[in-house]
């Protein structure tokens, strides 16, 4: 079915940066927990410090003045 083909392809395009930035940058490879309960705790963490560190580089370029031209 070619819907369902470009939504897994967008779904590649969105979704598999945000996983490796995970594994790269936070240095998240697998989970310390054991338990469905726990791992969503764990996970909800993860991306927490992942949206944090988006909305830091967002502010801060949002906060750098324009250079003079």
């Amino acid at each position: 079915d070619s819907s369902s083909d470009v939504c897994s392809s967008d779904l590649k395009q969105t979704v598999e940066p945000v996983f490796g930035t995970i594994t790269k940058w936070l240095g998240f490879t697998q989970f310390s927990l054991r338990g469905h309960e726990n791992v969503d705790g764990e996970w909800k963490l993860v991306t927490l410090a992942f949206n944090l560190k988006r909305m830091c580089k967002m502010v801060n370029t949002q906060n750098q003045a324009p250079s003079p031209a």
